[in-house]
């Protein structure tokens, strides 16, 4: 079996919710009023953070796989309730695979039944 050090998987994850939040912030114009995407912004950057902090259990904790949950299904209420549906919206549907980022996250500190509840809310 190849293993992989902990210390890199938690950089890979940083840097890819890293990318997600500078394409939220890139796209904050196209959107009607830019304030819930900065919300949105606000909580994502806060999940990823506490899943993400080195913790000696690999397991996440229940409220953190709860808070994440309820980040996955807050962030695209905010995000696409600014958005326009009839124009070309690009990066500013960054949420989408931000939301996919937490959520595997999740599912890697063995918290599945959160993270497939999350990818169903935003499938919803």
């Amino acid at each position: 079996m190849i293993s992989i050090p902990r210390w890199l998987l938690l950089v890979l994850g940083a840097l890819f919710s890293a990318y997600h939040v500078v394409l939220g912030i890139y796209s904050l114009g196209q959107a009607a009023s830019p304030w819930p995407a900065v919300v949105a912004l606000l909580l994502y950057s806060t999940a990823t953070t506490l899943s993400l902090w080195p913790a000696k259990r690999v397991r996440m904790p229940d409220w953190l796989a709860a808070f994440d949950l309820a980040v996955s299904i807050v962030m695209p209420l905010l995000v696409t309730s600014q958005l326009d549906p009839a124009a070309e919206n690009g990066y500013a549907t960054w949420y989408v695979a931000a939301v996919g980022t937490l959520m595997t996250i999740t599912a890697a500190r063995r918290q599945l039944t959160a993270a497939w509840l999350g990818v169903i809310a935003l499938a919803v």
